[in-house]
């Protein structure tokens, strides 16, 4: 895996927004995290996360869909059988 070689600066809208995902993930509001890797197709982050004295790396989806509270499951609508004749 390749740590990125410059700085990379988030929006703030987006810094809490991960920010949110990890404490509604983890359950815990005392962790801090650093962005290592960007999947800009995926719209999700690699972040090291530490938490007291334990760091773990976990990826962290923008993309509504993959929303923990927002996404709902579609209703789909099956097609009739035919009828044998």
């Amino acid at each position: 895996m390749q740590t990125m070689e410059q700085p990379f600066l988030l929006y703030d809208d987006t810094y809490e927004l991960i920010y949110s995902r990890l404490v509604m993930a983890n359950l815990d509001p005392h962790i801090s995290f650093r962005v290592i890797e960007v999947h800009p197709l995926r719209m999700s982050y690699l972040c090291e996360v530490q938490s007291k004295d334990t760091t773990w790396w976990q990826w962290v989806s923008l993309h509504r869909g993959n929303s923990r509270k927002m996404y709902t499951k579609p209703k789909v609508r099956h097609k009739k059988v035919p009828a044998l004749t």
